[in-house]
């Protein structure tokens, strides 16, 4: 009985069928666990935030006071931030 020369059909005997099934599955579940990650941690951050945009903070008046002269450079800045 001869032998079948697998080269000659176009086999790649090194990697079976189900060893790349495995191997494409495996891929896939990466891909899912990252994205899964990826969507627990926004969720998880637009909880965290929602209490602090809800505050009402400052309640009152913040009032900055600027030891220096005015119309100086740290007047100007101090007046275009506030």
């Amino acid at each position: 009985m001869a032998g079948i020369d697998l080269a000659q059909c176009g086999v790649d005997s090194s990697v079976s069928a189900p060893a790349t099934a495995r191997r494409n599955l495996g891929r896939s579940m990466i891909l899912l666990q990252r994205v899964a990650s990826v969507l627990i941690s926004i969720v998880a951050l637009i909880f965290a935030a929602y209490p602090a945009a809800v505050d009402d903070y400052p309640s009152r008046t913040v009032k900055i006071i600027v030891p220096f002269g005015a119309g100086g450079p740290t007047d100007v800045y101090t007046r275009a931030i506030a």
